[in-house]
């Protein structure tokens, strides 16, 4: 399944970024027909007509992403995370311990061992203390 995941990552990060192309594009032909120039710009106090207020809409309207880019990136987002669970093998049965005991907590081998014993250091510090 290796192959299988690495496959749909690599897909699904090529659609990110040719979403991320195609919105910039989509700005960018805005841009070139002037109807962006209004987003940034305040209209004039004394100009308040019909016109300034359909070019304040057209430009909050074109600063939402095409619906295209929209759906490629949800198919990029389940085609990235169908890889990573693909990706990451079998999960592992989760099972009661035999006889309901608990078991003592203790760090792997690699590291400190100081503070495995919680309920004997209290004991030892105070007969220290006293």
């Amino acid at each position: 399944m290796p192959s299988t995941a690495a496959f749909l990552r690599g897909a699904g990060a090529l659609l990110v970024v040719h979403a991320a192309y195609s919105c910039m594009h989509f700005r960018s032909l805005l841009q070139d027909l002037d109807l962006l120039a209004g987003a940034g710009a305040a209209a004039p106090p004394d100009q308040k007509t019909e016109e300034a207020s359909a070019v304040a809409g057209a430009a909050a309207a074109a600063m939402i992403p095409p619906p295209d880019v929209v759906f490629e990136l949800a198919l990029a987002l389940c085609l990235l995370l169908a890889g990573e669970l693909l990706g990451m093998g079998p999960l592992q049965p989760i099972e009661l311990s035999a006889g309901g005991r608990r078991r003592p907590l203790v760090a792997p081998a690699h590291r400190t061992r100081d503070f495995d014993v919680y309920s004997n250091r209290s004991k030892m510090l105070l007969r220290k203390a006293e």
